[in-house]
């Protein structure tokens, strides 16, 4: 997986983390709908670590190509 999509999916878990926290307010504080968006969130972060240890992140490309 290259950077940039890593990146996007780390936006997209993100993403869906929030609703599944939105879900689970608005449907009455359910605490385990809410933690499980949590985790969602918590392991969207890999979207963004993954480019770094292999390298190829998307700035460094970016700066690559001047």
């Amino acid at each position: 997986m290259d950077g940039s999509t890593a990146i996007t999916a780390g936006f997209g878990a993100l993403l869906v983390g929030v609703l599944v926290i939105l879900g689970g307010v608005f449907t009455g504080g359910q605490e385990l709908i809410i933690g499980a968006g949590g985790v969602i969130m918590v392991l969207s972060v890999a979207g963004f670590v993954v480019p770094l240890f292999n390298g190829n992140s998307h700035h460094e490309g970016a700066a690559g190509a001047d």
